[in-house]
Formats: C-alpha cells, sequence, structure tokens
C-alpha cells in the first residue's frame, strides 16, 4: 500500500488485486448462501449476481455514449439499490439467528433478548 501510494501507482495492478478480492468475497458468499440453504439466502445471491453481473461494466470500460453516459456511470445506476436488498438479507438472517436461538436448548433463556413490536413493546416475556 505505502508504494502504490508514495511511490507508483499501478492503475492495472490495483484492478487486478481488486476482482481477485472480489471474486473471492463473491465465491464464499455463494458457498455460505448453498450451505445453509435458507429462503431468504436468494437475495443474497441476487446481490452477487448483480453486482458481478455490472462489474463487467467496470472491467470492459467504454467511452461515454453522447457524452453523458458512461459504463462507470451506468455502473452506479444499476448498482445503487442493491444495498436495500442486502439490508433486506441480513434482516431476514438477523430474524432467523434470533428464531434459532429461542429454540437452543443450549442457550440460558437469559442469555437471549426480549421480542419488540414496532413501538417498542415487548412481545415475548422472559420466563
Amino acid at each position: 500500500i505505502h508504494h502504490m501510494t508514495f511511490v507508483h501507482f499501478d492503475y492495472a495492478y490495483n484492478m487486478k488485486v481488486n476482482v481477485c478480492v472480489g471474486v473471492l468475497n463473491s465465491t464464499v458468499w455463494v458457498a455460505w448462501c448453498v450451505l445453509h440453504r435458507q429462503r431468504y439466502a436468494i437475495k443474497a445471491l441476487l446481490v452477487i449476481l448483480i453486482t458481478n453481473t455490472f462489474l463487467l461494466l467496470e472491467l470492459f470500460d467504454f467511452p461515454p455514449f453522447m457524452w453523458t453516459i458512461d459504463a462507470h456511470a451506468l455502473w452506479h445506476a444499476g448498482t445503487a439499490s442493491l444495498p436495500l436488498l442486502w439490508f433486506s438479507f441480513c434482516a431476514d438472517d438477523s430474524r432467523f439467528l434470533e428464531m434459532e436461538a429461542r429454540q437452543s436448548p443450549v442457550l440460558p433463556r437469559h442469555a437471549v433478548p426480549p421480542v419488540f413490536n414496532n413501538n417498542g413493546k415487548v412481545l415475548e416475556k422472559q420466563a
């Protein structure tokens, strides 16, 4: 990092490293989705698929069309809403883990927090 920042910045090398890290990250998430086989995991798979599809725009850059829209602009347009889908996946996974913890005979009852509704009222009392 010091060399790239202060001595010489090699854009091609930087892209290769970032693509390798991205492919590794995508592979691990796909493996997680396959191993866990939860219904909501399709959301994570969609985010990965869409992100990797739009990544092709970054890799195979093209000049602006009519001096307005280029590959980078389409990348941002295509990936701008993906955090909402990813948040939905994370929320579903958190709900699943909370439900799993409540049904676990290993965890003591006081280790599982109470469930609250949208108004802040406790839905499930502790035993």
